[in-house]
């Protein structure tokens, strides 16, 4: 695959939603709990892979970017049995060359244990620049581009339509019925990041994801609500500081994870000239 002639001015982390066969190895130990599972298999994971540098992570609050990390999403839905669901964070992926080959040979091994997504399964991707922020401006036109094309590209990730983590920024009470002239105007009207975020991923007290998660102060943070829509932007205030593209289907073909990094680099690429 070719990639585009771009300026490498962008980093991107990668998230993989999976589902694993336990291994043969494991199964003697009757393990229960998913973290003990996921601890386990990322020890085999290292044993194999000795030259890629994988952990596993007991939170799903992450604290080292610069490994491979394997951690539990209560997100996921296993239908088999024997088989157990974990999440594949990147590294920030700062040389595209390298670490998308790490990935590759990470996905040829767990490919050996029957690896698979299934419709709860999502691939999500953290896009920042390398050496700045992106500032308010950039990120005004990266949404108008995102509401510009999310129907377009609903088409080639139909699993994550009508998903309650993954909710439409076009549909959102903010924009839903309006034309996009009028949904441009609103966001250019935006005065800060916070207005922005609010507008684009806002609380609607009717979603079902607030209905489930929205009660009670732990559940009523803007992260718990606020990110779960197809364009989050919520980790620009936390120290990720990326925007987040939730609307991919999961995948473990490193040729679509390669095209879609391509396409949100020419897109944003694109955005900059709007």
């Amino acid at each position: 695959m070719n990639n585009p002639q771009l300026n490498d001015t962008l980093n991107f982390g990668i998230e993989l939603e999976l589902i694993v066969k336990v291994p043969n190895e494991m199964i003697k130990f009757k393990l229960l709990d998913i973290n003990q599972k996921i601890l386990f298999f990322s020890n085999i994971m290292k044993n194999n892979l000795k030259h890629i540098p994988i952990e596993f992570c007991i939170d799903t609050e992450i604290n080292n970017y610069n490994v491979w990390n394997l951690i539990k999403d209560n997100s996921l839905k296993t239908e088999k049995t024997n088989y157990f669901a974990l999440e594949l964070v990147s590294p920030i992926i700062t040389n595209k060359n390298k670490q998308l080959q790490q990935l590759t040979e990470i996905l040829d091994f767990l490919k050996k244990h029957n690896v698979y997504v299934n419709s709860s399964c999502g691939f999500h991707l953290h896009i920042s620049q390398k050496k700045i922020p992106f500032s308010l401006q950039q990120i005004k036109q990266i949404s108008k581009v995102f509401i510009t094309f999310e129907k377009p590209l609903d088409y080639q990730n139909k699993n994550r339509t009508n998903n309650k983590f993954c909710q439409s920024n076009r549909d959102n009470i903010h924009f839903k019925n309006k034309s996009l002239d009028n949904c441009y105007k609103i966001i250019d009207k935006c005065r800060n990041k916070y207005e922005l975020l609010n507008l684009i991923n806002p609380i609607d007290k009717n979603s079902p994801i607030f209905t489930e998660r929205g009660k009670g102060i732990d559940y009523g943070d803007w992260f718990r609500c606020q990110r779960y829509y197809k364009l989050n932007l919520t980790n620009l205030f936390n120290n990720k500081n990326t925007i987040e593209i939730r609307s991919h289907s999961g995948t473990i073909d490193i040729k679509t994870i390669v095209k879609w990094i391509n396409t949100w680099e020419q897109l944003i690429d694109t955005s900059n000239f709007l």
